[in-house]
């Protein structure tokens, strides 16, 4: 095994945790549908809302690999519940080994994780970033990832499709 394989897997496990502590928050609220998730086409630029299962890079309007999942965060009020600063903070897709792999993995697999993150890869959504596409599970990969930190009163929410 990889000589950090211990510590990454109890990295993705905590961060696996985390995502879905952020989902469960979200979802209770009633303001959007895990089961969902934003994409956006690379090649127009446009923001896709499709079924949370697909795995991208997927086929946009040209017919080309452009459509890339997006993931986006905001900051919900702790006495209002009003949710601000939303924004996609990373673009993600996978390997099409990855993709093959997980196409094929029953969901309660206990490797699905594995490969979910080590065939991942993510880049900056912004624009002006030049921002390549890295693994997940790199140092520039997980600089990519980190999550903003929430004002005071606040807190990070997950956003999803309504």
């Amino acid at each position: 095994m990889h000589k950090f394989g211990l510590p990454l897997v109890v990295a993705l496990f905590v961060l696996v945790a985390l995502v879905l502590w952020i989902n469960a928050g979200r979802s209770s609220s009633g303001t959007g549908n895990p089961n969902r998730a934003f994409f956006v086409d690379e090649e127009t630029g446009e923001e896709i809302v499709r079924p949370g299962t697909e795995l991208p890079p997927l086929l946009g309007k040209a017919g080309n690999p452009t459509v890339v999942g997006a993931m986006k965060f905001g900051f919900k009020d702790n006495k209002t519940g009003n949710i601000s600063d939303e924004q996609i903070v990373y673009l993600f897709k996978f390997t099409p080994e990855a993709q093959e792999a997980l196409k094929t993995m029953d969901q309660h697999d206990p490797m699905r994780q594995e490969a979910f993150f080590s065939g991942q890869l993510v880049r900056s959504p912004q624009p002006d970033s030049d921002s390549e596409w890295v693994h997940h599970n790199s140092d520039e990969g997980r600089a990519i990832v980190a999550l903003p930190n929430p004002p005071a009163g606040k807190h990070l929410v997950q956003i999803f499709p309504k």
